[in-house]
């Protein structure tokens, strides 16, 4: 019975260290140098816990399937070119990082994750924008549980430009990256190119210049993002919200948006949107959620924008909820210091254009809402 206890305990005992072993596993992660061997046009795996120093200075284009296992760390030097990755049509990335184990995109000149990759000891720190953006063309991509650091060199200072629908980010960190100040520059996370579907949920963004920049035509935004650092609340972004540009013709569908720790901040040279009036032929309903808010910003020089609808076929549903406004970019009382300026500026009547009906069933049909969520208008 002694031997036996004993043979127990021993085999508990190394269990115990292989466990141990395999948890500090990425401690001291060996580092690979993606140069031109690697070739993208065919499938390619990048393995848990090794550290992947991508030196070449051009592009690395993707026409197969990449795939990142959990703790695999990725990084980047400044380039100096458009884009450091690019998947092409046929081409996507798969980034299975989990939350003991995330996959992290970063700088070369980020220690803390992957060592001392460029060798340079201590004569660097990484910084916002000190690698280029990701440039994803094709379908298929997903990235969950990955963290993507100090980014934001490239083109206007995105993350990622995204013309391709259905691009999956779940529970990924975006922090420390830059974005375009401007109002109608791109975020972090960066659509064009008429995409509707942007499945990105229980996420986190702080740190950065602009989080996240998107068309109105964007079916289903949820509340399920943080745009804060949970360690720290006060550390949020520049312009801290969702910036939301015009379509060729508003929105056509139902959409959904219910985000509203962030307002969405609409910018246009007149009020073609959410529901554009001149275009919406088929019923077409915005649904949003308590505490949602937008904001309106001019980018050019006529009026700001503002929504149009048509009461004869579209709607706002859910516009008397609680905690709903529309309001000015310079409102800091509502949805917080979006225009990142402090006490610099402050709202004013004009700011923007108003909640126009060109349907109204009320004489005249042309007609301006005066609900009293509406802050700042023209009209």
């Amino acid at each position: 019975m002694k031997n036996t206890l004993l043979s127990i305990l021993a085999l508990a005992a190394l269990f115990s260290s292989c466990k141990k072993n395999d948890s500090n596993s990425c401690a001291n992660p060996p580092v690979v140098v993606v140069d031109a061997s690697f070739d993208f046009t065919q499938p390619v795996t990048l393995h848990s816990c090794t550290t992947y120093y991508f030196n070449q200075m051009n592009q690395y284009s993707i026409s197969n399937t990449l795939t990142i296992e959990a703790g695999a760390i990725l990084k980047f030097p400044n380039t100096g070119t458009p884009f450091i990755l690019h998947t092409n049509a046929s081409g996507k990335i798969i980034s299975n990082g989990s939350q003991d184990k995330p996959v992290i995109f970063t700088s070369d000149k980020d220690d803390a994750h992957g060592g001392d990759a460029n060798g340079d000891g201590t004569n660097s720190t990484a910084s916002a924008g000190d690698w280029s953006y990701i440039s994803i063309d094709g379908s298929g991509s997903v990235f969950n549980y990955t963290q993507f650091l100090y980014n934001g060199s490239g083109n206007d200072a995105a993350l990622f430009e995204i013309t391709a629908n259905g691009i999956v980010f779940d529970h990924c960190t975006f922090a420390h990256c830059k974005g375009d100040a401007s109002v109608s520059g791109r975020g972090v996370l960066s659509y064009s190119n008429g995409v509707s579907d942007v499945p990105v949920t229980n996420c986190t963004f702080y740190d950065n210049i602009k989080p996240w920049s998107i068309l109105d035509a964007v079916t289903l935004v949820d509340s399920s993002n943080v745009f804060h650092n949970p360690a720290n609340p006060s550390q949020k972004n520049v312009y801290n919200g969702i910036f939301v540009g015009a379509g060729c013709c508003g929105i056509n569908v139902t959409t959904t948006w219910l985000e509203n720790e962030v307002p969405f901040v609409y910018y246009a040279f007149y009020h073609t949107q959410p529901l554009d009036a001149a275009h919406n032929n088929a019923p077409t309903t915005l649904n949003i959620g308590p505490g949602v808010i937008f904001k309106f910003a001019s980018s050019g020089t006529d009026f700001g924008p503002g929504i149009t609808i048509r009461s004869d076929n579209s709607q706002i549903a859910g516009k008397d909820l609680a905690g709903v406004f529309f309001t000015s970019y310079k409102d800091d009382t509502h949805g917080g210091d979006t225009n990142g300026d402090g006490t610099a500026t402050s709202p004013a009547a004009g700011d923007w254009d108003g909640v126009y009906d060109a349907a109204a069933l009320i004489n005249p049909p042309n007609h301006y809402y005066s609900w009293s969520n509406i802050l700042y208008a023209v009209n």
